[in-house]
């Protein structure tokens, strides 16, 4: 390995260690078990396989895809995703907990080896990433429940304020209506953005918006945990496949993590994570 990669390998995870004490910070990390002893099925790239660990940035604050558990440990779709990948290569998982809009730029900056944080593939993003493609999601509207202003879709959002996650497709999409409402003579929405989606949506609870742009897995999850206070608009209105990010210097690992999810899709292990926190 050369000086950069060790000082890279070294710099990530000596802050993981420090911002795992304060994991609502920017970044945090918790390592996880390692694998079996039996040989890996899938070959980890080299850089990887010597170090032992791969580096996974995700922004652990968005259940049930990937958050901290009640252990303060990272838990969610994602994390096991993750760990079952790792497993097939013979590592062990290491994630480091970064806000949304800044994953993409520790990618590029080496300070990770790839992103599981429910991201949305787009034609922007695949300029600067690689992607693996392991999921198929929506895009929903959440408001109050009983739906007290009868929206329906992004149309009727026009002259009120509505949270969504910075960086994300779902902010995107805010702004692209705007630009429809202005032509159409209409006020546009109001759009607030918030690094965390949950700070999105505790603006819902207070009162401080009329509705939260999320992935409709994730909309029906809040929605089902807290059915007094969340309604999901029936309609999604995009619907997009969500990727593992990886570096587009790194063919290897791309190569790798694509054979590790059709592994864990062939033999049950991706559908049973997702039974897991969304039911069968």
């Amino acid at each position: 390995m050369d000086m950069s990669s060790k000082i890279r390998r070294i710099s990530a995870t000596v802050a993981v260690a420090v911002a795992f004490s304060a994991f609502l910070a920017a970044c945090g990390s918790s390592p996880t078990n390692p694998s079996a002893a039996a040989p890996a099925p899938i070959q980890a790239p080299s850089a990887i396989a010597k170090t032992g660990t791969l580096l996974i940035g995700s922004g652990l604050e968005y259940p049930p895809m990937e958050f901290f558990n009640n252990q303060h440990q990272p838990a969610g779709v994602d994390v096991k995703l993750g760990e079952a990948i790792a497993k097939s290569m013979g590592l062990k998982t290491q994630f480091v907990q970064i806000a949304f809009a800044g994953l993409i730029p520790a990618l590029n900056a080496n300070r990770i080896d790839m992103i599981m944080a429910d991201m949305n593939i787009t034609p922007q993003r695949s300029q600067v990433v690689d992607f693996v493609p392991y999921l198929s999601d929506g895009s929903s509207i959440v408001v109050a429940a009983g739906n007290p202003k009868h929206i329906t879709n992004l149309a009727d959002l026009s002259g009120k304020t509505v949270a969504v996650q910075l960086g994300t497709t779902l902010q995107a999409a805010a702004d692209a209506e705007n630009q429809k409402l202005q032509a159409a003579g209409k006020a546009p929405i109001s759009v607030l953005t918030f690094q965390q989606a949950t700070d999105a949506m505790n603006e819902l609870v207070i009162g401080r918006v009329q509705a939260v742009l999320l992935t409709t897995s994730i909309s029906k999850y809040y929605a089902k945990q807290h059915p007094s206070e969340f309604y999901v608009v029936p309609k999604p209105f995009a619907s997009e496949p969500v990727g593992i990010a990886i570096n587009k210097h790194d063919p290897a690992l791309v190569k790798a993590v694509t054979k590790a999810v059709q592994l864990l899709k062939k033999n049950g292990t991706f559908q049973k994570i997702l039974n897991q926190y969304f039911g069968k």
